[in-house]
């Protein structure tokens, strides 16, 4: 119940931050503000958690951010867990976790990521959303469950989402973007 973060890294120079094996749980703000630098967010579980994650700034002078292995979940009312959003200027890898919220990944902003391996369930809003300028490689993730709404949804006129001529810069690898390969995708 408190009014802002529950963790934040707050300047360019907070490089590779860890955050591993925490349980957040009915925080109603941002639990974890990805502000700046880089780091690891693994192995982590948000129950019940408003914001779980949050990148809202220009992070163009930071490093990559790896979110691995994290359980985002409510045991009640999806709207209590409205997803992870990443809406400002990042490289993201988005691996191997279980989002299970009201939406299910929001990227946008100019965002680099590569999503992969990741289940995405019961998101009534959507599963993936990929707007503004994000650059997205989405592989091997299970997007299923999403009554009335997308899966995968591209808004704001974003080309860079699909193609397979682009390249995303992640940790100084270039990746080739096939926006969506060897994903299952399945409504409800």
């Amino acid at each position: 119940s408190c009014s802002d973060d529950a963790v934040s890294t707050t300047t360019v120079q907070a490089r590779n931050a860890t955050i591993r094996n925490n349980r957040f749980q009915d925080y109603r703000d941002k639990a974890y503000q990805m502000s700046y630098g880089s780091g690891t967010i693994e192995g982590n579980t948000f129950t019940n958690t408003v914001q779980p994650i949050r990148g809202p700034y220009d992070n163009s002078q930071g490093g990559l951010f790896v979110i691995r292995s994290n359980v985002f979940t409510t045991t009640g009312n999806r709207e209590s867990c409205t997803g992870v959003t990443i809406d400002g200027t990042y490289q993201l890898v988005f691996e191997r976790n279980t989002v299970e919220c009201f939406r299910g990944l929001r990227l946008s902003g100019s965002t680099q990521a590569i999503v992969r391996d990741n289940i995405i369930d019961g998101n009534p809003r959507q599963g993936v959303l990929i707007g503004d300028s994000a650059v997205v490689s989405l592989s091997g993730n299970t997007i299923t469950n999403f009554p009335s709404a997308c899966g995968i949804q591209v808004q704001g006129g974003n080309s860079n989402a699909a193609g397979p001529n682009g390249t995303v810069g992640v940790a100084g690898n270039a990746t080739n973007i096939s926006s969506i390969t060897s994903n299952l995708i399945r409504g409800e």
